[in-house]
């Protein structure tokens, strides 16, 4: 995560914990990326140098029609096995990243990275759920995480987990992010919505049975799914699931780009 130049928050915002903030885009193939996604999702990319990115890398924000910068690309982080594909990685809200850490293995979780600090931006870890998904914990400083996803067109607006053991991924992620959960049935079956402490409607992501691996996958809101979809397919990209419409909320696909990077798309209903 890098030093943000806007935000869709106000400075003086509080960060709002057990929410995703950021999403960021690590990837073997920078410029084929920054080309696909800037065509599928009309993304336009901000780079920064400096002591504002990540071991001096460049870092390349995602910048939505709105001005607003909604995430961030850079280079796949030195040690990362060749097998693993480009992917998206979260980042959600936690008061205290240390004190969070420390309660990973107790839950039967794993720390893949321990804290550090981010010049400038805040404190952040990797860790990984008893099922494999890895998400990281944030605590920003000044006004980085307070950012919360939003429907409007070129913004992420969901964050859902693929998980191979729904039941032991959930109750991971309530007992250490506070969450309390709530289930519907789906025509591919049960979808669980993880609400967030200390409200009654804040949904702040989903999850669904996996049978592959388990992982978080963000989405993006835009205008039309289906134009989408095909965009990304004539740009060399791969549909995961084709669109189909999600009763009641709207319509949804999940592509990849050509370096494996899985996105999912929503167009919200009228």
């Amino acid at each position: 995560m890098s030093n943000p130049s806007t935000t869709t928050a106000d400075a003086s915002a509080t960060a709002q914990l057990g929410v995703f903030c950021w999403i960021e885009l690590h990837t073997r193939t920078r410029a084929q990326a920054r080309a696909f996604f800037t065509k599928v999702v009309g993304w336009t990319i901000k780079s920064c140098e400096g002591s504002g990115c990540p071991d001096g890398n460049v870092y390349e924000e995602w910048i939505a029609s709105d001005g607003a910068t909604i995430g961030g690309m850079m280079d796949m982080p030195p040690g990362v096995p060749a097998f693993v594909p480009s992917n998206f990685a979260t980042y959600v809200n936690v008061a205290d990243v240390d004190a969070s850490v420390a309660r990973v293995p107790g839950l039967g979780g794993k720390v893949i990275m321990p804290p550090m600090d981010i010049p400038s931006v805040g404190r952040f870890a990797v860790v990984a759920d008893p099922t494999g998904a890895c998400v990281n914990l944030f605590k920003g400083i000044a006004m980085h995480g307070t950012t919360a996803p939003v429907s409007h067109p070129g913004h992420f607006c969901w964050n859902e987990l693929m998980t191979t053991d729904p039941k032991a991924a959930g109750a991971f992620y309530t007992a250490l992010l506070g969450y309390s959960t709530t289930s519907m049935p789906m025509p591919s079956g049960e979808y669980t919505m993880f609400v967030r402490e200390g409200t009654a409607d804040c949904f702040v992501g989903g999850m669904m049975q996996s049978e592959g691996h388990s992982c978080w996958l963000p989405y993006v809101c835009v205008t039309n799914v289906d134009a989408c979809v095909a965009i990304a397919a004539a740009e060399g990209g791969r549909v995961l699931h084709a669109p189909s419409d999600v009763p009641g909320f709207g319509r949804s696909a999940v592509i990849a780009d050509p370096s494996g990077a899985a996105l999912g798309l929503f167009t919200p209903a009228a």
